[in-house]
């Protein structure tokens, strides 16, 4: 069996768990390979992976011995487990696989915690000195919360997604992000955030006699339209972004002060701060794949993605949306941001078999008195796209959405 069937035979949720004793006994039974490394802790709605590449690009810049672990991955899973700028190779997944499935017991396990744990042991073969850990779903239990040595815990923006499980208003959202809190662990929180979500991590932070960072808009100067990236000043230095949208700037901010706090454990300079931030990239991300016309993917799937998708928008004439959604997912809300910039919308299915059949979702999208229509396909339309049919367009509504243009190679 290979790495891949063997992942594959777990369910991507696993057995709903009501806290952290089934990870923590499986790192128990792998002698704790998480014990001996050190991470930066990473969770929120939205940001989390922009946030993630930005503070691992910085440490690499440094020459820190640095790992990545995301989710979810887009073309390839060895996306998900980074070290050093290189994806782990099948080779070294095949080479864990035996202690993996010695240390399994059962199948109520999830993906991402038989993932999760391979990566750790990944990362103790190979010498990691931090691990950059984006939570997966929550945070207070989330697998990834299992960690103890921590040396910052970053939240990036908070809005509704995931509400059947993480709470219906956005203070309970933001108590289970807030749980990756630890004692006297500083913890950076993006400053976009809203006064009740504020309240509440500020609440866990003192109870927790962690410091709080929340970086400071009054001393960000924007010196360029951050449509297709730029440049801005904060607190009088200059940085550069490649990432499209004004909301990378929030996420640059994050990791600007993340980095401060991180010159306590490593020789970082404001080079590497400046370099890590102007190199980071994210597959899927208000990700610019053609200008001439515009064509961009971005796979937000809630109101808070959608509503900074449409900042960049703005600056794009007359866009035409290709939309496709899982059914797990609150389209109405993730659709109303883009009703006053988008001419049109066309829906696509066949990227997914979790996904709002393309009737559904026109629907959905009509009764919201947008012009709706049930396109060709996935691969038709992302076609059409780019030989100029629709003018500009934007390709959003899941990640599993870009991931499947990705690996169609169009």
């Amino acid at each position: 069996m290979s790495y891949c069937e063997f992942i594959n035979s777990f369910t991507k949720g696993g057995k709903p768990v009501s806290d952290l004793s089934r990870i923590k006994d499986l790192l128990d039974r792998l002698k704790n390979p998480e014990r001996e490394l050190s991470f930066v802790h990473i969770a929120g709605t939205n940001g989390k992976g922009s946030t993630a590449q930005m503070l691992y690009e910085i440490l690499l810049n440094a020459g820190v011995r640095v790992g990545l672990f995301t989710s979810p991955y887009i073309i390839d899973f060895t996306d998900r487990i980074r070290f050093m700028g290189k994806n782990i190779s099948n080779e070294e997944f095949e080479k864990l696989l035996p202690q993996i499935k010695a240390a399994v017991s059962g199948s109520n396990y999830s993906q991402f915690e038989i993932t999760m744990a391979t990566a750790f042991l990944y990362y103790k073969s190979v010498g990691a000195e931090v691990v950059v850990l984006e939570a997966g779903l929550g945070g207070k239990l989330d697998s990834t919360n299992v960690i103890e040595n921590v040396l910052l815990s970053v939240i990036t923006s908070i809005s509704h997604d995931h509400m059947g499980v993480l709470g219906n208003t956005l203070k309970e959202i933001a108590a289970q992000k807030a749980g990756i809190i630890k004692c006297g662990v500083p913890c950076v929180l993006a400053n976009d955030n809203a006064s009740e979500v504020v309240n509440v991590v500020s609440e866990k932070a003192k109870a927790q006699g962690a410091d709080l960072l929340i970086p400071d808009a009054d001393k960000l100067i924007k010196l360029s339209d951050m449509t297709f990236g730029g440049e801005f000043l904060y607190k009088d230095k200059r940085y550069s972004l490649s990432m499209s949208g004004e909301h990378q700037v929030t996420n640059a901010l994050n990791a600007i002060e993340g980095a401060k706090i991180l010159k306590n454990y490593f020789s970082i300079t404001d080079e590497n701060i400046y370099e890590g931030i102007r190199n980071a990239k994210v597959v899927g991300r208000c990700e610019i794949v053609r200008r001439s016309p515009i064509v961009i993917l971005d796979g937000c799937h809630n109101d808070g993605g959608a509503a900074a998708l449409s900042k960049v928008l703005k600056n794009v004439p007359n866009p035409t949306a290709i939309v496709g959604m899982l059914k797990s997912k609150d389209a109405k809300n993730a659709i109303l941001p883009l009703l006053p910039i988008c001419k049109r919308f066309i829906t696509v299915s066949d990227f997914n078999p979790n996904a709002y059949s393309s009737a559904e979702l026109c629907n959905i999208i009509s009764s919201l008195g947008a012009m709706a229509s049930v396109g060709d396909g996935v691969e038709k339309e992302y076609k059409k796209a780019l030989r100029g049919e629709y003018s500009n367009a934007v390709i959003f509504g899941s990640l599993y959405l870009v991931a499947d243009i990705k690996k169609r190679k169009i």
